[in-house]
């Protein structure tokens, strides 16, 4: 038998009352309470602290500006908390408000800080003025002529489909199919790439889509002749062949006060400009076309140094101390004047150059004030005459112009790149010149220039009247510079 073991015998333990209040009773209000605190601290707390709704931003307009009481967010779509109550709201293209609108925020508190309350918001596009309408028609056409500068794309530099991005806004905002029509045509005149091309034809189908009787002969062109440059094997030769041309000149000369140019006066022709070229981009940039020039006359040797110096002396504004303005003002580089320093006292024959095309049309419209004659930087057509008769000249190696041959402009080839007053639009020799010039004239947009002569750093062998390059009308370049035409 197993052993009775005794225990001893224990008080019984009773939990003290509170306020009279029984032990389980409190416990249970404190359990109660601690929940209630829990889920108020969860739940509620975080949406009572920070009431509002993530607002996801959309437009009718692609990628379009959003400001937000006065702060600029970015664009289109765009996603923001906005905290309860009532903001202002700005949606901005092209320098045009789009929409302004007061928009009410509610003060959701439940479970906030787990589940985001979301909100979506899209204006209605406000009745547009016909000015407003090509303002951002502008706008999107230069986000195209900036997407053509990139030649190749891949995972890092990644095309932005601004075709699709201009079509998507002329159907929103309802342009006149005449409007539409032009623009895509100068538009199409800037595919680059095969990338592009692709957006072009979507953009083309859009348009296509919304207007039937949507048609340009001019894009339809552009189009045809992309596919054969960025989508085709066959690469079949293009332009007019180069007629050898020297043109006959009559001395010309540019006087007002110490300033003094000689030139040469060209009757008005009609002329080959470029060569034959393989369907091969950018080899197409110099494809041979039949151009005209009315009479004109032009420099024979570059802007000097000198000259620019006297520039400055009448128009302080443009001296390299005030550098910084200038850029301010979009008309300039870092680079302006770099390593250069313009003398009137000193005088050098050697041409400006790390000067903008910018820069050198206040230049010409400082001596057309003067001479009351009109100055202007020469086209790439009254440029290209003017080498025709200078061919024969040896290649300019240096920026010391040496050639003695007055009967022909000196330095055409070599010496530095010369600005010429003429848009570079990739396909415009392909389709027709004529036209895509006239409308890029109407539209104005923000194009690089072309250059033409190479410096005495490139490679003789490389350069001919017919090359042609490309720069910002900002830029400064350490081997750019430019010679001066005016009319007889």
């Amino acid at each position: 038998m197993k052993k009775h073991i005794e225990l001893p015998q224990v008080e019984e333990v009773k939990l003290p009352r509170f306020l009279g209040i029984r032990p389980g009773i409190y416990i249970f209000t404190l359990l109660a309470i601690g929940t209630l605190l829990v889920v108020f601290v969860v739940c509620f707390l975080p949406g009572i602290l920070k009431g509002g709704r993530y607002v996801s931003f959309s437009s009718p307009l692609a990628e379009t500006g959003l400001y937000v009481d006065d702060v600029y967010l970015g664009g289109t779509p765009y996603q923001y908390f906005l905290s309860s109550g009532s903001h202002q709201v700005v949606y901005e293209k092209g320098g045009v408000k789009i929409a302004t609108t007061e928009l009410q925020v509610d003060h959701p508190v439940f479970l906030t800080y787990i589940f985001h309350r979301k909100m979506q918001y899209e204006p209605a596009l406000k009745d547009l003025s016909l000015s407003e309408l090509h303002a951002i028609n502008k706008f999107n056409l230069n986000e195209i002529v900036s997407e053509s500068a990139i030649t190749s794309f891949d995972e890092v530099t990644r095309y932005s489909p601004v075709f699709e991005k201009w079509a998507n806004d002329a159907i929103a905002m309802k342009l006149d199919s005449k409007m539409v029509e032009s623009s895509f045509a100068l538009a199409s005149q800037f595919i680059s790439s095969k990338p592009m091309l692709q957006d072009a034809l979507k953009a083309k189908e859009m348009l296509s889509a919304a207007n039937s009787s949507f048609s340009s002969a001019l894009s339809a062109s552009a189009l045809l002749f992309a596919a054969k440059l960025f989508d085709s094997d066959s690469k079949e030769a293009l332009g007019l062949a180069s007629v050898q041309l020297l043109p006959t000149a009559t001395p010309d000369s540019l006087r007002t006060g110490e300033f003094v140019q000689n030139g040469l006066t060209y009757e008005a022709t009609t002329f080959v400009m470029g060569d034959t070229a393989l369907a091969i981009f950018p080899d197409t940039n110099e494809a041979g076309i039949e151009v005209q020039t009315e009479r004109f006359s032009i420099a024979t040797t570059p802007v000097s140094e000198y000259q620019w110096a006297l520039f400055i002396e009448e128009n302080p504004q443009w001296d390299v101390s005030n550098k910084d303005a200038l850029q301010k003002k979009g008309l300039v580089d870092e680079y302006y004047l770099s390593g250069i320093l313009p003398s009137v006292v000193f005088a050098t024959g050697k041409p400006i150059h790390n000067i903008s095309f910018k820069a050198a049309q206040a230049f010409c419209s400082w001596l057309t004030e003067k001479t009351g004659k009109k100055v202007f930087i020469p086209n790439q057509e009254q440029w290209t005459l003017a080498c025709k008769a200078a061919v024969a000249k040896p290649y300019e190696k240096s920026l010391t112009i040496t050639d003695a041959d007055h009967s022909s402009a000196s330095a055409m080839l070599g010496g530095v790149w010369e600005f010429t007053d003429s848009s570079y639009i990739p396909l415009s020799r392909l389709t027709d010149y004529r036209s895509v010039s006239s409308l890029q004239k109407t539209f104005d947009l923000k194009t690089d220039m072309i250059v033409k002569g190479g410096s005495y750093l490139n490679n003789p062998s490389t350069i001919t009247e017919h090359t042609v390059g490309a720069v910002s009308t900002v830029a400064c370049g350490d081997q750019i510079g430019f010679r001066i035409a005016w009319e007889k």
